[in-house]
C-alpha cells in the first residue's frame, strides 16, 4: 500500500519515505497557522478513495 504524506516541507522525514508527498503551504496570521488547505486536501483524498472503491465494487449492470 502506498504511503501518502501531507507536509509543509520537502525536507520532512516523512516526505523522504513517502510514495506520494503533498507539500502544503498554510496561511499564517499572527503566528497562528490555519489548517484549511491540509484538511481540504485530506477530505478530497478520502472522498475520492471512497468513490473509487464504490465504483470498483459495483457490477456494470449496477452503474
Amino acid at each position: 500500500m502506498p504511503l501518502v504524506v501531507i507536509t509543509d516541507s520537502n525536507v520532512s522525514p516523512l516526505a523522504q519515505l513517502a510514495d506520494v508527498c503533498f507539500v502544503i503551504q498554510e496561511a499564517e496570521v499572527k503566528s497562528f497557522r490555519g489548517l484549511t488547505a491540509s484538511l481540504c486536501l485530506a477530505q478530497t483524498l478520502a472522498i475520492s478513495l471512497g468513490v473509487r472503491h464504490e465504483l470498483s465494487s459495483t457490477t456494470p449492470d449496477d452503474r
